[in-house]
């Protein structure tokens, strides 16, 4: 544990309170953000104002790939009276919670080799060797892709770590050694489709220098995949939607409760679709998916369905310049959009409250398949929900509904002869 004492004089003076945390942007954004630090507690010393306070938090070191314990206890502990002490600390734990959930965290990245002449692939350990990939992938794949890589990598980095085999070369590296990290995720409280993930990203990795013949073998090639099986996020009731609507209003989380809307009216997806919309997106009849921001990197509209419409006028999402974000920092239109799992976040406390968080699959992502169940009870035909879905086929479209338990003929079975 480290015990940090740290002095700030300001919180709004966010450079320097984040050099004093010893805190540094974190470019890997996890797939479970939850699991890579754990927010602000006080110690208020049974409420005494006159002893001395304490802050704890969990933040997460890129360099040893574990979470460490922190405590703060400058910047309030010279306060005698409880309210005002209360306040300040109240202000801090704020701040430092904004930075953890914002990416933050402890160490600094490695940096990757240079290729050049003097490049020698044999001689570079396994961990020097992945990095280089990572910057060689970083320009080729989708950002959600990348993090999936970048978190494989932490959490292989890790295990290395605890195993004292930091240093081992990529040429040293044997299929024991997968094996034996494969076994390592499998033990971790992730789903067999993040463990699929993972295994995919390593022999990704391990290809990319078979490829090249830096290694003779794959040494990761004969780990099986687990089953999977198919239902994750899971829709909404009517009942659900209305409580989950109610509370967003009832906790004034405006934006939460007109984010849902467009997951739920446009079947777009929440972080990289729906959050980085912009004002200039928002066309006559219709909404533009920007291609850097489509999962296909094409292009596309969405119909705005008429309550849509009325809920974009209601909020005046028009009246605001071209190149503002639709879900802004401010908590309304602006020029930079919100975080990558802040939407996530309060829906995610919104669900705990009301008893949802029992059912792991239910998310934010759960108001997609929740449109499209609403689209097909009102009796659309398949082709409209794909054009909604911007599936590429019939087939797709089909595909994903009878993983919902949606039937194009079901009203035909309905009939079925009576034996």
């Amino acid at each position: 544990m480290s015990n940090v004492n740290f002095v700030t004089t300001s919180v709004t003076n966010q450079a320097d309170f984040r050099a004093e945390l010893d805190l540094s942007q974190m470019t890997e954004v996890v797939e479970n953000p939850s699991k890579s630090y754990k927010l602000c507690k006080l110690f208020d010393a049974g409420g005494d104002p006159l002893k001395r306070w304490y802050i704890e938090f969990y933040v997460f070191n890129i360099e040893t790939g574990k979470l460490e314990r922190q405590r703060y206890v400058k910047g309030f502990n010279t306060i005698k009276t409880l309210r005002e002490k209360k306040r300040a600390a109240k202000e801090v734990m704020a701040e430092i919670d904004r930075l953890l959930v914002s990416g933050f965290v402890k160490g600094q990245k490695p940096e990757a080799p240079e290729f050049d002449t003097q490049f020698h692939p044999r001689l570079l350990t396994l961990q020097a060797a992945y990095e280089y990939y990572h910057e060689q992938k970083k320009a080729e794949c989708r950002a959600s892709t990348f993090r999936g890589y970048l978190t494989t990598k932490r959490l292989l980095f890790g295990w290395m770590a605890e195993n004292r085999i930091g240093k081992l070369l990529l040429v040293d590296w044997t299929a024991e050694h997968s094996f034996r990290f494969a076994e390592h995720l499998k033990r971790q409280t992730f789903g067999n489709k993040t463990f699929n993930n993972h295994i995919t990203n390593m022999n990704a990795y391990f290809q990319y220098w078979l490829d090249r013949e830096v290694i003779k073998k794959h040494p990761s090639k004969g780990i099986k995949k687990l089953k999977v099986e198919s239902g994750h996020h899971v829709p909404f009731n009517v009942e659900q939607m209305n409580a989950i609507k109610q509370k967003a209003l009832a906790k004034n989380e405006v934006q939460l409760y007109i984010f849902i809307h467009f997951a739920y009216y446009t079947l777009a997806r929440p972080r990289k679709e729906l959050r980085y919309l912009q004002v200039k997106d928002l066309r006559e009849r219709t909404i533009f998916i920007q291609p850097e921001n489509a999962k296909t990197a094409k292009g596309q509209h969405i119909i705005i369905p008429p309550p849509l419409e009325k809920l974009i006028g209601e909020y005046k999402l028009r009246s605001y310049p071209g190149n503002y974000y639709i879900f802004g920092k401010e908590g309304k239109p602006s020029l930079k959009p919100t975080h990558f799992n802040y939407f996530y976040l309060r829906h995610k406390s919104i669900l705990d409250e009301l008893g949802y968080s029992d059912i792991d699959d239910y998310d934010l992502y759960s108001w997609k398949h929740t449109g499209v169940i609403a689209m097909y009870n009102a009796g659309m035909d398949i082709k409209t929900i794909q054009a909604q879905c911007r599936h590429s086929n019939v087939s797709q479209t089909d595909k994903y509904m009878k993983d919902l338990g949606l039937f194009r003929n079901e009203e035909v079975l309905n009939n079925f002869p009576v034996l």
